[in-house]
């Protein structure tokens, strides 16, 4: 398919499209969202859903609809077997269904082609199928489905990238940013900083952790990680901070436009949020306290380096002072 297929007005919108896309790919939840929004547009749907494939290619997971302007995620798991996904998947084309009643997003019923439920596969470039779309929709016109197609290729490529963004700079453990990105993200925060603007890093340290791996095991010990990140994910600011596992058992948190004052009170939120994790089951009964260091950088002139080392300074007087709290760097 080729864009010359569409006409100019839709060219230039699949074009726009295209480029917020791809500048947006590191963002699966945008780029998701945005995608079924510009789809819904282009043929006038009611409703569209992304399906997700399972690893083993045996069932599809509803990632997300979108409906009246709003996007949602109804729990909902389906085989590709024996039904109208499979023959998608085998051709890698697109075809039209009938739509099933009374689902909760847009669900091709059988093997049998119909009207209402138009299925497109999502299939990365090296040819790896990630899912599949389906809209509520009659058969379109074939310049809109050429658009479509044009849409779901764009939204193949940027979702391939989120997902190999996320195999390098993603802790498989803790589902947190990794010390690469961790790296990349301060010199930009940093390099950005302005006269009169400040920006904050902490630097969080789980107490005597060894002690966790050495008595309870280390599955335990990855346990713990997995829910200190929780606690860090669930305590800071959504899309402002930048939390990262750093390695081990030290995470760092980024805090752009934020002073000394305010780290604290948010760290210190976190840290009673860990303080209070319980582990039903594990014996004798584990209980983690976390000690952090908060550094602020005010101005222009401040090195990723020199932060850090000032925010592990303070880490290291918060361990001198007892542990369990958090200590402003001067």
């Amino acid at each position: 398919m080729h864009l010359a297929e569409t006409d100019l007005g839709e060219t230039l919108l699949i074009l726009n499209f295209a480029s917020r896309m791809l500048t947006a790919a590191s963002d699966r939840d945008m780029v998701t969202d945005m995608a079924l929004e510009t789809l819904a547009d282009f043929a006038a749907a009611p409703r569209v859903a992304l399906w997700t494939l399972a690893p083993d290619g045996a069932s599809l997971s509803l990632d997300r609809v979108f409906s009246g302007n709003a996007s949602s995620r109804p729990a909902l798991t389906v085989p590709v077997a024996g039904g109208a996904f499979e023959r998608v998947f085998t051709e890698k084309r697109d075809m039209a269904f009938a739509p099933l009643p009374g689902a909760p997003a847009p669900l091709p019923a059988g093997p049998e082609p119909g009207q209402g439920c138009l299925v497109l596969p999502v299939v990365a470039s090296s040819g790896l199928i990630l899912g599949a779309l389906s809209l509520e929709t009659a058969a379109p016109a074939p310049e809109t489905l050429a658009s479509l197609r044009l849409l779901a290729t764009v939204l193949a490529v940027s979702l391939d990238n989120a997902r190999l963004f996320e195999l390098a700079m993603v802790d498989g453990l803790t589902g947190l940013y990794m010390r690469r990105f961790y790296d990349a993200r301060m010199a930009e925060e940093l390099a950005a900083l302005r006269p009169g603007g400040s920006a904050c890093l902490v630097v969080f340290d789980i107490d005597h952790f060894k002690r966790v791996n050495d008595t309870w095991g280390h599955a335990t010990g990855d346990m713990v990680l997995r829910e200190f990140a929780h606690v860090v994910r669930q305590g800071v600011r959504r899309g402002h901070d930048l939390a990262c596992r750093y390695g081990g058992e030290e995470f760092t948190l980024i805090m752009p436009a934020t002073d000394a004052a305010r780290a604290l009170e948010i760290v210190e939120g976190v840290r009673h949020a860990a303080s209070a994790l319980a582990f039903p089951g594990i014996e004798p009964p584990l209980r983690i306290t976390v000690s952090a260091g908060i550094a602020q950088a005010d101005g222009p002139g401040h090195t990723a380096e020199s932060l850090f080392a000032r925010a592990d300074t303070a880490l290291y007087a918060a361990k001198e002072g007892g542990r369990d709290r958090a200590v402003v760097a001067k």
